[in-house]
Order: C-alpha cells, then structure tokens, then sequence
C-alpha cells in the first residue's frame, strides 16, 4: 500500500527540520570563527556561555593586567583602572594621573596605588571600596583573597608603617618600624600580619597577631628577601639565589638553591613556587623549575627561546614568547600550545585553565590548541 499524502508531509517535515538545525550550526560556526573564537567560540554560542573571548579597554601601553574574580579582567595605566567581568562588560573605571603605578589582585579584590605617591584604591569585582589618601608616600599595597588589604608608606620618625585594612575599607590595625626600611606586608587570611623589612643586618621577616602590636616570631637572613609569602601552614621567603621556606613559628624547615643561576621571574601556586631561571642575566638557556615547600624540585623544563612572561593559576602554567604561549600542569607537563597576536604584552591565568593575553588595546581569552 502507497504512503498517503499526510504521512509524506510529516516525512518532509522531519527532512526539513533537519536541514534548518544543520543550517543553523553552521552559521553559528562560522560567525564564531569569524569573531577569532575557533571552536570556542562555537562552544560558547551552543551551550549559551556568555564569557568574553575578548575584552576591550582604552590604551593601557605598559599597563598591569590582572585576573579579577576568576573570570574578569582588571587593566590599571597611569591615566586609570578599568574592571570588567567575565561577559566582558565593564563594571566600574576610575581615571586618575599616577607617576607610578602598581596593582595587585587575589581573588575578587584588587588594590591599584602609586608608588611614591599618596594614593591607594581599594576594589572588588563589582566597585571601588575605598579610595585612600595617604599622608606619607606609599611603599606598597597587596591584599588577600579575604579582602584585607596591606598599605606600608613612609612615616616620620620611623623607618615605615603598615596599615591594615579590612574588606570593608575600614582600617583596623596599624605597625610602626622602628629597626628597618619596610618593603611589603601581608596578611594571612584576617590572623596574622607578616612584614618584610631590610637594615644593615641584612633582611627581617616580622610575625605579629592584628590584635597585639608584640611581634610573635621573626626570621632574618643576611641576604636580600626581594618577596615573601604565606603558603599553607607556613611561610615562602624568595632571596635573589634561594627560596627559603618557614614553619609558622619563622623556623627554617628547607632551602632551595638556584645553583648560580640568575631569577627571572616566579609565581606561587598551591604551595609551590615555580621559578623561571637562567644560566645567564642576558640570553642563554631558559628553565622553569616547580619546587615544592620541601625545597625539592617537582618538575622542571627547559624552555626554547627567551621568555617575555610567565603567569600561574591552581594546577596550570602559562609560559609568553613572542609569538606563542604555552600550557603547563605546575609539575612542568606540557598541555599545549596556542598562538597569539604580535603585540601581546602581558598574561593573566584564569581559575578555568585558560590564560588572558593582553595587548594596549584588549585582552584575548586563550586556550591549548588542542583543547579548542
């Protein structure tokens, strides 16, 4: 028996409606190819992911950018700060005239300052908590991923002052050094405050409890300290040929030497410090090496080319060349490759693996090759 005329028209109806989905995906392929997002970008458009593939900004020509929130994208120059979150929509900016700018970000808070001069901004994700006027010039400003921000300026009388201030913006503890020229300050979780201070005795680490000015413990090394840390149940000290790791109590529990070779930048991820080093100040051979608070190395590799930056977050690392970035799980396994635009200044780890790669003019969002 011969199909009747209704079954042949929900026969093509099917046929049709096959052809239309398909139709469909590839439009949506080819206008994520079109706007630089690959596959990516054809992931984002058929799951409904609204995450950049690219962020836009004013022209921040030898500017810092940052990681804010897991996904967003914090840009400070001399001219301002502008914060924008993970759609690539901006939150708030601020426009400002610095001499000097630095800003540090962890987790959903930023502190943007200048240097020598008497200005700090204290951010989140979503606006400016403070803006703090400084009477003396600032030294530096970190903040936590608690939201407790460190600001050590100059101070009469003294060799320095820290204030710390709680994620709120209200200032809540204040030290004055009186034996050393403070270099920075942290704080771990909303406890403890650690000072980093240099004299003529060589480099201090001072321990104290925001709720007493009576120091708790204190390590001092005859060398230089350029930067140190709070990592788990103890405390990282970063010298110019070593890493020293300390017990709580600023006892020393393992050294890792560099072996004559020179530093050329570090980033500290999970309890592990991952150094990229050379066996000469200019030119020669480029490692990156991942020591564990044990002081023994995890991994290590050898890298092609001269570096331009490095950047890590959680279990993944980043690695900038001139015309490419590479992927690497922290104990030095390559994941990886992407290429990336000339230009390419800076990069910034996101928490979901991926890596910001920022230019004067925007920020693209960077995945392995082989992950699409």
């Amino acid at each position: 028996m011969r199909d009747s005329p209704k079954k042949k028209s929900g026969l093509f109806r099917v046929i049709l409606l096959i052809a239309v989905i398909a139709l469909a995906v590839i439009i949506v392929a080819i206008a994520a190819s079109r706007h630089d997002g690959g596959l990516r970008g054809l992931w984002n458009a058929v799951t409904g992911n609204d995450d950049a593939e690219e962020f836009y900004y004013e022209s921040s020509t030898g500017g810092s950018f940052r990681t804010i929130g897991g996904k967003g994208l914090a840009v400070m120059s001399q001219a301002g700060l502008y914060v924008f979150d993970a759609s690539g929509d901006e939150r708030f900016s601020t426009l400002f005239a610095y001499s000097s700018p630095a800003m540090r970000v962890a987790g959903d808070y930023g502190a943007a300052c200048d240097i020598g001069g008497n200005s700090v901004i204290f951010f989140n994700t979503d606006e400016i908590i403070s803006h703090i006027e400084t009477e003396y010039p600032v030294i530096s400003a970190t903040v936590n991923d608690s939201g407790y921000l460190c600001v050590c300026t100059e101070e009469s009388g003294y060799m320095g002052s820290v204030t710390v201030y709680n994620p709120n913006g209200t200032d809540i503890y204040k030290w004055y050094s009186g034996s050393g020229r403070i270099l920075s300050a942290c704080v771990n979780g909303n406890s403890d405050l650690m000072v980093l201070t240099v004299g003529s005795g060589g480099s201090n680490l001072v321990l104290m409890p925001l709720n007493s000015d009576q120091e708790t413990a204190r390590f001092t090394d005859e060398g230089l300290i350029i930067d140190a840390g709070f990592s788990g149940n103890g405390v990282w000290a970063l010298t110019t040929d070593s890493v020293i790791f300390l017990n709580r109590d600023m006892s020393e529990s393992a050294v890792y030497d560099m072996a004559g070779r020179y530093l050329k930048g570090y980033s500290v991820v999970d309890g592990r410090m991952l150094l990229m080093l050379s066996d000469y100040q200019v030119g020669g051979t480029n490692w990156v090496i991942s020591v564990g608070t044990d002081g023994q190395e995890i991994g290590s590799a050898q890298l092609a080319s001269d570096p331009a930056a490095m950047d890590a977050f959680g279990d993944r690392l980043t690695i900038l060349y001139t015309d490419k970035i590479e992927f690497y799980n922290t104990d030095m396994t390559k994941i990886g490759e992407s290429p990336c635009e000339p230009g390419t200044e800076s990069i910034s780890m996101r928490e979901d693996g991926s890596v910001l790669a920022a230019g004067s003019f925007s920020a693209q969002v960077m995945v392995p090759a082989e992950e699409g």
